[in-house]
């Protein structure tokens, strides 16, 4: 009889239908051992998450360069036989000058106010297609500062304008300053603003 009472106390408490202390504690060490597996399988998870992240953009990062590299890089440079178009314009102390007249070579105008780029060779392609060949062939100097047209006309950084404001000379490309100037590669498309004028 007494055997049989311990063997009741040992899996319940007596008189009632809860686990003993015994129970509860090994219980609690399943729920442990349970949870231990579960923050387990869950930081597994992460590590496997962060490490394919890691995976999908260095491969993302290695195909972008491959494609831009591919691209002549993310600024594209005209190839012998390409035929390219980029709008300008001039614009001296705030007046827009007109078009310069038709122009001899590959990057030449005809007029239109557009830049032609088709480089027809080597020597032409790539970064020598820049504007200040354009300008060279039209018969006109631009560089860092300063402009210069074969009437003569001449307009420097500091030069002033008609209503006494100084004047610097710059490059905007589809609306963004650029320091290149005239070694600047038109994109086909561009819209390109030459400016002598006031800050």
């Amino acid at each position: 009889m007494e055997s049989q009472g311990r063997m009741e106390s040992e899996g319940t408490d007596r008189g009632t239908d809860r686990p003993s202390r015994k129970e509860r504690r090994r219980l609690r060490q399943l729920r442990r051992e349970r949870e231990g597996r579960r923050t387990h399988r869950r930081a597994a998870l992460r590590r496997w998450l962060v490490r394919g992240g890691i995976a999908s953009g260095c491969l993302v990062a290695v195909g972008g360069g491959y494609w831009l590299w591919a691209q002549g890089g993310p600024h594209r440079l005209p190839k012998v036989g390409d035929h390219w178009h980029a709008a300008y314009e001039v614009v001296i102390c705030g007046r827009q000058q007109p078009p310069l007249a038709y122009s001899p070579g590959n990057i030449h105008t005809h007029g239109d106010g557009l830049i032609h780029i088709h480089p027809t060779t080597p020597e032409e392609a790539g970064r020598n297609a820049n504007l200040g060949r354009f300008f060279a062939n039209s018969g006109i100097t631009v560089a860092a500062g300063r402009i210069r047209y074969p009437d003569g006309r001449a307009y420097r950084d500091g030069d002033p304008c008609p209503d006494g404001t100084r004047g610097r000379l710059r490059l905007l490309v589809n609306g963004e300053a650029n320091a290149s100037m005239d070694r600047y590669v038109p994109q086909d498309g561009d819209k390109l603003r030459i400016e002598f004028g006031p800050e």
